[in-house]
């Protein structure tokens, strides 16, 4: 026995959810001058919102039901993939440790000690393959670290790029910049 034949609002709410989402990422920037939002959203390109909208509206209009069970059954998929793809290329940025970990690599080849300003959660050893563990230390005992060890190395979490001057290398970190400086030329940070 068939079923009631499908109405235009049976993909209302998939398709506001596309609306939603969209509408989000198209007027990102101007959201995040008004709300607090992280800053790596400003870099997401807009044509994710308007993909987003064009998939709504085609939604809005399927009438066959087959067509309409389809793309419903699609929606959350494709709102994922595209959340994913928008965000990607920024979030990849804010979190790409490679050349620090590669850094703190060939210091540790080198025979330099490394020091980590507070707890140390281990964001280098896989991607950097390091072998010996770093020494945790706070912000009031790294200048007696550094004297100890003026050949050493030391990595940072900063709030800002500003924070991280004379760092041998800084990268974004998150909502962050991680920095390494040499212990030796440190000045109190």
């Amino acid at each position: 026995m068939p079923g009631p034949e499908p109405r235009r609002w049976d993909a209302a709410v998939p398709a506001g959810l596309l609306l939603l989402a969209g509408a989000a990422l198209l007027i990102a920037e101007r959201l995040r001058q008004t709300v607090r939002l992280p800053q790596w959203l400003s870099e997401v390109s807009p044509a994710w919102g308007a993909a987003l909208l064009a998939g709504a509206l085609l939604l809005a209009f399927i009438k066959e039901g087959q067509r309409q069970v389809v793309a419903l059954s699609l929606t959350c998929p494709l709102l994922l993939i595209a959340v994913h793809l928008a965000g990607a290329g920024p979030l990849g940025r804010r979190y790409d440790l490679e050349p620090v970990a590669a850094l703190l690599k060939a210091g540790e080849q080198a025979g330099r000690p490394i020091a980590f300003v507070g707890p140390y959660s281990g964001q280098f050893h896989f991607l950097g393959r390091l072998d010996r563990p770093f020494e945790e230390t706070t912000r009031d005992s790294l200048a007696a670290w550094a004297a100890g060890h003026p050949l050493g190395l030391v990595v940072r979490v900063v709030g800002s790029p500003r924070h991280a001057g004379g760092a041998l290398i800084s990268r974004p970190y998150g909502q962050y910049v991680v920095a390494v400086w040499s212990a030796g030329g440190l000045r109190e940070k």
